[in-house]
């Protein structure tokens, strides 16, 4: 059936998983495979990993009759994915297997040419900040909303977004991150508005948000239903999805679909994995069963693990709602209120047997499940108690831990150079202690969360090296490396110019 037919259903079974279900009669038929994968169904395999992969086996086929093509859909994947549009009200999904990675490089050069002015989030996964890249664009950097105590951004404020526009008006884009990775996000209609009204489309990484379909105030809003025009969502960092599995939404006609399909499929493998796409097909139909009314139920959940962990002295959790910005209620933010960093606390979790997220400087951020039944909240409380009780309370922590973090940053800044002057320049290697006022010429990458902490073309400020030290003080990993701290960091010759506005 093609996508018109497909379309023509208007009230298609959101319980269906065609895909999965074709997957699965074919396992059933026990056919003699002559075609790729060598593992043949699962026949074979180490016998000494057979036992983990045995069942997964039996789906990982390949572009085989009646398995349809994820570049050009026309069947069961097609099928799939015009569900997957249907319940997150898209004009068209499409199927990610490269992670929301693919997707924001898909959108992003499938969106921008060479030199096109683009209004960018300074928080930015560094995927976007790769794709800018590759692209060639020329972003202009806008600062989000920070929390002075613990550094957590929340996003860029409506404010910061109208003067970028007004400053910037030949801007092709806004590109925007919602929600932040501690789960803070608001509602995006008016930065939608300001960009659309300026000519620009709207484009936005949602990695942290594809299970965001409720209209309730202890939900963050979507950015699909602030009218933004492309969105990425990682499926798989929230939703009951394998690792990798991510959606791009689009709608409306300010971005370019056929370009967009165009560089997913220079993107992505000609031989996408079969069940993480199946994985996807599971994972919407999960989101689809899932009401309202126990949508409610799990943020109400949630509020009381976080009642229980707030009658732990040595920690607190961060507010729920903070000017305007509303938290996931799957994310849960604990601070310290004692003499451990956030990295001690969640050395401390892990040997009570609770895995954390991440750790930040003074914060450890819980990712919770997206679960139709109560999770075992009592039992996580008792073991995060046991391992905050070694620590002794400090009245004021936030003198133990080092000086607070500066909330008034440049708020609207362009790089200074541009990234095909950074082509023709030779890099120099100084230590990092020593490189305020100089251009980088590297990413610094802490990890997680994936977002650049110095960017490559910007000029280092003296508040960047003082935090970078504290950073490497603490035993922060860094994606990017540890080369800036053994070898020097990279910068271009001269200092740079500081052009915010």
């Amino acid at each position: 059936m093609d996508e018109a037919g497909f379309k023509g259903r208007i009230e298609m079974d959101q319980t269906r998983m065609p895909l999965l279900e074709a997957l699965k009669r074919h396992a059933e038929l026990k056919r003699v495979s002559m075609h790729v994968p060598g593992h043949k169904n699962g026949q074979v395999f180490h016998k000494d990993a057979e036992v983990f992969f045995k069942d997964i086996l039996t789906l990982d086929v390949t572009e085989i009759e009646g398995m349809d093509d994820l570049h050009q859909p026309e069947g069961i994947i097609l099928e799939a994915e015009i569900l997957a549009a249907l319940l997150f009200r898209a004009a068209e999904t499409l199927f990610l297997v490269g992670g929301s990675t693919a997707g924001n490089l898909a959108m992003i050069l499938g969106t921008l040419n060479e030199g096109d002015r683009v209004l960018v989030q300074r928080s930015s996964h560094q995927s976007v900040l790769h794709g800018l890249e590759m692209a060639g664009a020329s972003p202009v950097f806008l600062e989000p909303e920070r929390d002075s105590k613990t550094g957590i951004t929340y996003g860029v404020s409506e404010a910061t977004v109208r003067e970028a526009v007004s400053a910037w008006p030949e801007a092709k884009a806004l590109l925007l991150t919602s929600v932040s990775y501690e789960g803070y996000g608001q509602d995006l209609t008016g930065h939608v508005h300001f960009a659309h009204e300026a000519g620009m489309c709207v484009l936005v990484d949602e990695a942290h948000g594809p299970h965001l379909i409720f209209n309730q105030d202890r939900w963050p809003a979507s950015a699909l239903r602030a009218g933004a025009d492309a969105v990425v969502q990682s499926a798989h960092k929230m939703l009951p999805a394998m690792t990798m599995s991510s959606w791009l939404h689009v709608q409306g006609n300010r971005v370019n679909r056929n370009r967009i399909k165009k560089y997913l499929r220079m993107l992505q493998s000609s031989s996408p994995s079969y069940p993480l796409m199946a994985s996807l097909d599971a994972a919407r139909a999960y989101l689809a069963a899932y009401t309202e009314t126990q949508g409610e139920q799990m943020a109400e959940w949630s509020r009381q693990f976080r009642d229980r962990l707030n009658r732990i002295p040595q920690i607190c959790t961060a507010s729920e709602k903070i000017n305007g910005f509303v938290q996931d209620p799957l994310k849960v933010v604990i601070e310290s209120r004692c003499r451990a960093s956030g990295r001690e606390l969640q050395k401390a979790f892990a040997e009570e047997g609770i895995i954390a997220e991440l750790a930040g400087h003074r914060h450890v951020l819980f990712t919770l499940p997206f679960t139709v039944s109560e999770p075992e909240y009592e039992a996580a409380a008792a073991a995060v108690q046991r391992a905050c009780s070694p620590y002794a309370v400090s009245p004021d922590p936030h003198t133990v831990h080092g000086r607070k973090f500066n909330s008034e940053k440049r708020r609207i800044t362009p790089l200074a150079l541009s990234y095909r002057e950074m082509d023709r320049q030779v890099p120099q290697k100084v230590p990092f202690i020593e490189a305020a006022g100089l251009i980088a010429a590297e990413d610094v990458v802490p990890y997680p969360p994936g977002i650049p902490f110095i960017l490559k073309g910007e000029t280092i400020s003296y508040e960047q090296v003082e935090e970078l030290k504290e950073l490497v003080s603490k035993g922060v990993s860094f994606q990017s490396g540890r080369g800036f701290i053994t070898e020097g960091l990279s910068v271009y010759p001269g200092r740079g110019e500081n052009k915010d506005i």
